[in-house]
């Protein structure tokens, strides 16, 4: 493949990340709108993961019925419906469907875009090409946040979720032009999701479910969602400052995952996990200490650890969970395995997002972030003890 292909073959994960990104800043004004109390707000941010867990569920079985490449088509169709629903909504309801929608859509494209780039791509730069489909969802973060804050003004929410029909549109259309990984196996259309339980393969999973589990419970996505929020909390007093402030996430998110996909092939997987966990911890302390303090420059110590914390992510648990799974199951059992690790994700992505609101309520920031720390000490131990170093590792 020429790197056109590869480009469209990332846009997936462009979607992805414009659908978390987006939100952030639109809620700001849908709230409004629809005059929705914090646990509303907290339901319409959480119901994009709604869709997620279904999402990632039946895509393998379709990905290994279809191909990898239909599939990734009829993802970008589900996420054209979604967003015109959203965009159409007159009240939470609709808008909440359209958010499932999207997140199915967005589920799928987070399980078959590694799948498919895994098995196109030579071994010995594997990691690269999926770590740029780890870049194209910070790259939709980042544009996101940027379009938020382009429109703040105007508060024209809707028009933050038009723009993003144009990479679907790219992503649906440009996949005629692109080759299936290979045709689906037998093996494949036959196997049993109870061959996910054979010895060897037993173990593959449990280690692939337990660090896309670490992945969330460690907090990226209550700060990727509720950024701003978390930025007027801090001391920032116009949601335009926060949003502003918010770009410079993207930014950061963008360049260190640049970063990991030239770095992940050289240093390897577990190098740069052990790396960015021991970031994510240090930025979750700031972010503790930041809270607790009353002083007038606690918004300048949250913001520079919340920018520490993402740059630390993005070279670790952002890109390497999901080349993890490609790597660590055979294919006739990949599609299932990576669908189960991703459920295992989107699961706790969901919880994580769904009681952020509630607990900065009852618990304080502070003591949020001191839970997201105590997850985080507990993933160092996990990586350090059990993830096994897959680099270079052939692919059947």
């Amino acid at each position: 493949m020429n790197k056109f292909q590869y480009f469209i073959a990332t846009l997936g994960g462009f979607q992805f990340g414009y659908a978390i990104g987006i939100m952030a800043g639109a809620i700001l004004f849908i709230a409004t709108q629809f005059s929705l109390t914090p646990e509303q707000q907290g339901l319409a941010m959480s119901a994009f993961l709604m869709g997620t867990l279904p999402g990632a569920g039946l895509t393998g079985p379709i990905a290994n019925g279809l191909g990898r490449k239909k599939t990734q088509q009829l993802m970008s169709i589900l996420f054209l419906i979604g967003t015109f629903l959203v965009i159409t909504s007159g009240a939470l309801p609709q808008m909440m469907i359209g958010r499932i929608i999207q997140g199915f859509a967005s589920a799928g494209f987070s399980v078959v875009g590694p799948m498919y780039l895994a098995e196109v791509s030579p071994a010995a730069s594997r990691g690269f090409y999926i770590g740029c489909y780890q870049l194209a969802v910070t790259l939709g973060i980042f544009v996101a946040y940027g379009v938020n804050w382009m429109l703040a003004k105007s508060e024209s929410w809707q028009w933050m979720f038009v723009l993003g029909i144009i990479p679907t549109l790219l992503h649906f259309i440009g996949f005629f032009f692109l080759p299936d990984s290979r045709p689906p196996q037998q093996t494949e259309r036959t196997s049993s999701w109870k061959a996910l339980w054979e010895p060897g393969i037993r173990n593959a999973l449990v280690i692939a479910i337990l660090i896309n589990v670490f992945q969330q419970i460690t907090g990226i996505n209550a700060i990727l969602y509720f950024a701003p929020s978390i930025f007027q909390a801090s001391g920032f007093s116009s949601a335009s400052d926060a949003l502003l402030t918010s770009v410079f996430i993207g930014i950061i998110n963008f360049v260190m995952t640049i970063a990991a996909t030239f770095l992940l092939d050289r240093w390897g997987r577990r190098p740069l996990l052990l790396v960015g966990i021991g970031g994510m911890i240090v930025s979750l302390l700031g972010l503790i200490a930041a809270f607790l303090s009353n002083e007038a420059t606690m918004k300048w110590l949250a913001t520079s650890s919340i920018m520490i914390y993402i740059a630390s992510f993005a070279i670790g648990l952002g890109p390497i969970p999901q080349l993890l799974g490609t790597e660590l199951f055979p294919r006739r059992v990949r599609a299932h395995g990576i669908s189960i690790a991703g459920m295992s994700n989107w699961i706790f992505n969901f919880l994580v997002v769904f009681t952020f609101m509630s607990f900065t309520t009852k618990l304080s920031h502070a003591g949020t972030f001191a839970i997201y720390a105590s997850f985080a000490l507990l993933t160092l131990y996990f990586i350090w003890k059990y993830i096994p170093e897959t680099k270079g590792r052939v692919l059947d």
